[in-house]
Formats: structure tokens, sequence, C-alpha cells
């Protein structure tokens, strides 16, 4: 269903816009999903877990954050988006998984959206270039 919704909202007027954007939403979850894992790993060997959320949670939403303005990345409010939904939405022992999955299926989502995009070029741009 990730796949889906990734190739949804990749999908753009243009091949040129489609890429820049599936990149940019594919950066996105990957930082997201890369800085819930380091965190879940750091969680782990915490005591008082479920104190640590109140701490690990916004020290990940600046990592996010300065990593994408350090990078000069757009999808910050995707990769916090990202971060948020795997950290807290899903079950203990499953959160790694769960976000490599994410981001596959973003990947999946992205690359059909290329293709499609690709295969499929808008007959509205041609008509436009030709004016």
């Amino acid at each position: 269903m990730l796949a889906a919704l990734s190739a949804i909202f990749s999908l753009r007027t243009d091949h040129e816009q489609t890429f820049k954007f599936a990149l940019s939403r594919f950066v996105g979850n990957t930082t997201g999903g890369v800085v819930a894992i380091l965190l879940f790993q750091l969680r782990a060997i915490l005591p008082y877990q479920e104190y640590t959320d109140l701490l690990l949670a916004p020290i990940g939403i600046i990592l996010i954050i300065l990593f994408c303005n350090q990078f000069n990345k757009t999808g910050v409010i995707n990769s916090c988006s990202t971060f948020l939904v795997i950290f807290f939405n899903v079950e203990a022992g499953q959160n790694t998984a769960y976000a490599i999955q994410r981001i596959l299926d973003t990947l999946i989502g992205a690359l059909i959206a290329i293709g499609v995009n690709h295969l499929l070029p808008n007959p509205h741009l041609k008509t436009e270039e030709k004016a």
C-alpha cells in the first residue's frame, strides 16, 4: 500500500518534476527511517524506556532538521513525519523491519511513478511546446 501511495504522491506533470519529487520523497523517507532506527538502538540500551521517548523524539527531529539544512534537502517535512510514524506507531521489536519496508516501498513507488511518466508522457506538454 505504501508503494502505491508513493507512486501517487510522486507523479507530477512531466518526467523531470516527477524525478525530482520522487528523489525528494525517497531521501526524506530514508532520512527519517535511518534516524528512527538509530534511536531505537539507543533506546534499547537506556533505562526507563517509556520516558526516554520524551527525550529521543525531539532529538530525532532536531537531527533530521540539521541534516536536511546541512545538505540543502527539501524533504524535511517528509523526513520528520516518517520518523514520527515509525518511532511512535510501530510495535516494539518490529521498528527496524518496518522502517526498512517503508523505505523500500517508497523506492518502488517512486520508480513506478518515474516509469509511468516516462512511458505515458503528458500529451498537453507536447502541444504547449509546439505553440
